[in-house]
């Protein structure tokens, strides 16, 4: 028969090993709210989604769907398609003008405008608001 204190010393040592492994994961720390963020919780959430998943609450008024758009990257090769994004939030484009309902943000494409040198080397002359956008867009794709 074992002596009664390594019985103690194990089945302690083995409590403590449940504890711990049963103890609450700290959460982790959440991303800094950039201003594309908030931009983006306030102009675009309302259809995307807060998450971008397309489930916001007015996409079920949308009859062509509304887009995830956290897989931008996974859809166009692995590259993030910013001028692509930067056409469609701002209507650049006849055909995303066309076929998107896309509404007008108003005060959020007014501003200085920037040039901007997309990935693919396009330049683009939009405001900052918009590229913020871009941005966070680009920091969440999956």
């Amino acid at each position: 028969m074992p002596p009664r204190n390594n019985v103690r010393t194990g089945t302690l040592l083995m409590l403590s090993v449940v504890l711990v492994a049963c103890a609450p994961k700290p959460e982790p720390e959440p991303m800094p709210e950039t201003t594309g963020a908030a931009s983006f919780r306030t102009y675009c959430a309302v259809c995307h989604g807060s998450g971008a998943d397309g489930a916001g609450q007015l996409s079920v008024f949308v009859p062509t769907g509304v887009p995830d758009l956290r897989g931008l990257s996974s859809g166009n090769g692995g590259t993030f398609p910013d001028t692509y994004v930067v056409e469609v939030v701002t209507r650049i484009s006849d055909f995303h003008a066309g076929v998107v309902a896309m509404p007008d943000f108003g005060p959020l494409l007014d501003g200085e405008p920037v040039v901007y040198t997309a990935s693919d080397g396009t330049r683009i002359e939009t405001n900052g608001a918009v590229l913020e956008i871009v941005d966070y867009l680009r920091l969440i794709q999956n």
